[in-house]
């Protein structure tokens, strides 16, 4: 499991002196953290219903909840348009200078926009350094991810083959966005 796999990662940073473990590690560790806020990486919807239709063996995190996308044409499910924050980072890698200074602006102007009310989340933890266990940490993070699919993700203005509302689709990128400002501050937690 992510939970599992994250105890690992930190158990590596705070124990091993082998720099490819390190590094693999790290890499791991900023990969989990950044999935694990995204909400459909938290949750199964299973429905027998007019809204998403017949999944009895579950939706694989809204990868089979197909969706019309009008307006990209590249977001074809559910899980794709909260990956791309619906349609708002869809840049392809490497990234040009430019792009990569508006990257680095809009990183600013989250944090700005929605770092003081995370500060008081479960960020200043350093389980990394401090040898405390970060499971409980980690399943807190999870099972606030996963309350946001079942509220946001799976809430009102969103349908299988129907086009999200504008209202649904607004919801999704302040949600997204609110979730990568989180999990990047609790990141910079985790290795402070």
């Amino acid at each position: 499991s992510a939970l599992w796999a994250l105890q690992q990662a930190v158990t590596t940073l705070r124990e091993s002196e082998n720099r490819w473990s390190l590094n693999l590690m790290l890499r791991s560790l900023i990969h989990i953290v950044g999935d694990l806020h995204q909400p459909l990486h938290d949750a199964e919807g299973f429905f027998n219903d007019k809204r998403f239709g017949d999944l009895p063996h579950g939706d694989h995190g809204g990868n089979l909840v197909r969706i019309s996308d009008p307006k990209f044409k590249i977001l074809p499910n559910l899980h794709i348009l909260w990956d791309a924050a619906a349609g708002l980072y869809l840049t392809e890698w490497p990234l040009s200078e430019e792009q990569a200074d508006l990257l680095r602006r809009n990183a600013s102007d989250l944090v700005n926009m929605y770092g003081r009310p995370v500060m008081s989340t479960h960020v200043g933890e350093s389980c990394v350094t401090q040898g405390v266990d970060c499971l409980k940490l980690f399943a807190d993070w999870a099972e606030e991810s996963h309350q946001i699919a079942i509220t946001t993700a799976y809430g009102p203005g969103v349908s299988a083959g129907g086009e999200p509302t504008e209202e649904y689709t607004a919801r999704v990128r302040e949600v997204c966005q609110r979730q990568i400002t989180v999990a990047g501050l609790r990141l910079a937690g985790l290795l402070s």
